[in-house]
């Protein structure tokens, strides 16, 4: 499905009405320069994490526009620290939905949050220790 998101209410929108039902979405982004309202990368990453979601493929849609993926965030996902900024800044500016903090919570309890470098997450450690248990 594509979506064109003149503005971040327009994206919210769709987001607050499919976020809990569809899979992906194309999201199509008009290039700077190209005359066209649009919402830039960053706003979109931004409000896509306040509902649980997160960016992915990005390809040429025509001479004047991408299409940018979107998808629910999955549990095991780790965050970027550049995504953890995004979303700190969004739940203070009071702008985190509750399935955008259900994601945030989870990731924190995992350990995908803030991962410590060389370490792996409690629930890729549970799954070491039950292989190791079967050899």
């Amino acid at each position: 499905m594509d979506v064109v998101a003149s503005n971040a209410e327009e994206w919210r929108a769709w987001l607050d009405t499919h976020g809990r039902s569809e899979t992906e979405v194309w999201l199509i982004i008009a290039h700077k320069g190209s005359g066209r309202p649009s919402l830039r990368y960053h706003e979109a990453v931004e409000h896509a994490l306040c509902y649980g979601w997160i960016d992915g493929l990005h390809r040429k849609h025509d001479a004047h526009s991408s299409r940018l993926r979107f998808s629910p965030r999955r549990p095991r996902s780790t965050w970027s620290a550049l995504n953890r900024e995004r979303a700190e800044r969004m739940v203070a500016q009071g702008l985190m939905t509750e399935a955008g903090q259900s994601a945030i919570d989870l990731a924190k309890k995992r350990g995908t949050w803030q991962p410590t470098p060389g370490t792996a997450p409690v629930d890729r450690r549970e799954g070491a220790q039950v292989r190791d248990r079967r050899r």
